[in-house]
C-alpha cells in the first residue's frame, strides 16, 4: 500500500512545488536547493529519469558547476537519491525525491499538531479561568470527547459561559448546554399581520 503523501501528490491532491514552498525553510535548504527540488520533480513528471548536468544547469539557470554543487548537497541532506537500476541488461541511472517528499510531509504535519495543541491549550485556560478551578483528568477527557464528537472550540466556549450561571459550574452542564437544543419562545401574530390576513380572507 502507498504511502498516503505519495497518493496525494499522484492525484494532484496537493501540488508538488507547493508542498516545497511551505517546508524548504524548515527542512535547512536554500532558494535555490528548492528551486532545483521543483525543476527535478518537473524531470520525473516527464519520465525522465536521467540528470543530465547541462540540461539541469539551464533548468536552474546556473552553471554546470553550480548545477553539479547543488544537485552534490541534495544528496549530502538526503533529499536526492540516485541509483543504478538493471533493465534488460543494462544499468540505468534512476533518481527519487522520496526522502524529501516524506521530511516533508514530517514537517506539515508538526505544524498541524502544534496548531491543534495550541487551540486546545487555550480551550483549557479558558474553562479554567471562566470556571475559577484547575481541570482534573476526566475533565481533559470529556473535553477531548467534545472536541472528537465534532463540537467546536467557539461551541464549547458558548456552553462554557452559559454554565456559569448553574450552582456547580462543570464539564457536565458544558455538555448539557452543547446538547441542549433551542426552544423558540411563542410570539403572538402582531395586530397588523392579522388585520392582512382578514382582508385576503375577505377578498
Amino acid at each position: 500500500m502507498k504511502p498516503l503523501y505519495k497518493v496525494m501528490l499522484e492525484k494532484h491532491i496537493l501540488s508538488f512545488d507547493q508542498l516545497v514552498l511551505a517546508t524548504f525553510k524548515a527542512l535547512d535548504l536554500t532558494a535555490l536547493e528548492a528551486m532545483a527540488l521543483m525543476k527535478l520533480h518537473t524531470l520525473m513528471t516527464r519520465q525522465i529519469s536521467l540528470i543530465k548536468p547541462s540540461l539541469f544547469a539551464a533548468m536552474v539557470n546556473v552553471s554546470a558547476e553550480a548545477a553539479e554543487q547543488l544537485l552534490n548537497s541534495l544528496i549530502e541532506k538526503g533529499y536526492l537519491t540516485i541509483e543504478l537500476s538493471d533493465e534488460a541488461g543494462k544499468s540505468k541511472e534512476i533518481f527519487h525525491l522520496d526522502t524529501y517528499v516524506s521530511a516533508a510531509f514530517g514537517v506539515l504535519d508538526k505544524e498541524v499538531n502544534s496548531r491543534i495543541s495550541s487551540a486546545e491549550d487555550a480551550l483549557i485556560a479558558f474553562i479554567e479561568e471562566t470556571f475559577q478551578k484547575p481541570l482534573i483528568p476526566t475533565d481533559l477527557q470529556a473535553l477531548g470527547a467534545m472536541l472528537k464528537n465534532g463540537h467546536t472550540i467557539a461551541e464549547i466556549k458558548a456552553a462554557a459561559l452559559a454554565s456559569v450561571g448553574s450552582p456547580y459550574p462543570s464539564m457536565k452542564t458544558i455538555q448539557k448546554n452543547l446538547y441542549k437544543a433551542p426552544v423558540k419562545k411563542y410570539a403572538p401574530p402582531q395586530k397588523d399581520v392579522l388585520e392582512k390576513v382578514k382582508q385576503l380572507w375577505e377578498k
